[in-house]
C-alpha cells in the first residue's frame, strides 16, 4: 500500500511538471522496496525484551522460551552464592571459567572441589579451572556410568575427556560429584519456589543483570540472617 501511494504521487508530480514545464520543489517521494522489506519466514524478534534469546526450556524437555542464562556458582556448606552472571548464550561451555574466575575475585580461591554439570565440559575451560587449584569434577557427557563400567586405561598422553572420565569412573569422585545437585539445584528452587521469583521485571540485558544480582544478594542475606536466628535461638 505503501508502495502504491509513493509511486501515484511521483506519477502526478512527474504529470504537473510535464504540463507546467517547471521542476516542482522538493523531492519525490520514496518508493519502498516491498521484496527488499519483507521479513525472513524465519525471522523473529521479541517486542517485549528484544535482547533477550531463544532458550531451552529447562523444565519442559523439547520446548523452548525467549529468555537469559543465569549463572550461579554456590558455596557447599551454606548455600552461599558465591558468583552470579547473566549471558544471552544459551550454551554453557562457555561459561565454567568465567564464574570459576568471579568464585576467585569475589573469595580469593576455588573450593577443594568444584562441580559442574556435563552441559560446561569442554577441554580448554576444563583444563584452565583445574589448573587454578581445585578438584573439578564436569562429565564430559551426560551418560550415565556405573561402578560396573569398564573405562579403558589412559595412554601415555590422555585428553582432557579421557582424564575425566576415568577420574569420575572412582567412587570417591562418583560420592563428592553426587552432592552436586544437592547445592546449586535447591538455591534456584528458593529462588523460584520459594520467593516466587521466575522471570525478570526489568528489560534489557543489562538491566536483567543488574536484578539477577540483585536477586543473588538478597537470597544471601536472607541466609545469614537465618543462620544467625538460628544460632540465637
Amino acid at each position: 500500500a505503501a508502495a502504491a501511494e509513493a509511486t501515484q504521487k511521483n506519477e502526478e508530480r512527474k504529470k504537473k511538471e510535464e504540463e507546467t514545464g517547471k521542476k516542482k520543489g522538493g523531492r519525490p517521494s520514496v518508493v519502498p522496496e516491498v521484496e527488499a522489506a519483507k521479513p525472513d519466514p524465519k525471522a523473529q524478534r521479541n517486542f517485549t525484551d528484544p535482547e533477550s534469546k531463544i532458550m531451552p526450556d529447562g523444565a519442559n524437555k523439547g520446548a523452548f522460551m525467549q529468555a537469559y542464562n543465569a549463572q550461579i556458582a554456590v558455596d557447599a556448606h551454606a548455600q552461599i552464592i558465591v558468583a552470579v552472571n547473566l549471558t544471552q548464550q544459551a550454551n554453557d561451555k562457555r561459561q565454567l571459567e568465567p564464574m570459576a574466575q568471579q568464585i576467585v575475585r569475589n573469595v580469593e580461591r576455588l573450593a577443594d572441589t568444584t562441580s559442574a554439570d556435563a552441559g560446561y565440559f569442554s577441554e580448554q575451560a576444563v583444563e584452565a579451572v583445574a589448573a587454578m587449584g581445585t578438584n573439578l569434577l564436569v562429565p564430559p557427557d551426560r551418560q550415565k556410568h556405573s561402578a560396573t563400567d569398564v573405562v579403558a586405561p589412559l595412554e601415555s598422553n590422555p585428553t582432557a575427556i579421557a582424564r575425566m572420565r576415568a577420574k569420575l569412573h572412582t567412587a570417591e569422585a562418583r560420592a563428592l560429584y553426587r552432592m552436586r545437585k544437592a547445592i546449586v539445584e535447591p538455591v534456584f528452587g528458593q529462588i523460584k519456589s520459594a520467593r516466587g521469583i521466575r522471570r525478570f521485571l526489568l528489560r534489557g540485558f543489562s538491566n536483567a543483570g543488574h536484578e539477577f544480582s540483585f536477586i543473588a544478594l538478597t537470597h544471601n542475606l536472607l541466609k545469614l540472617f537465618r543462620a544467625r536466628v538460628a544460632l540465637t535461638a
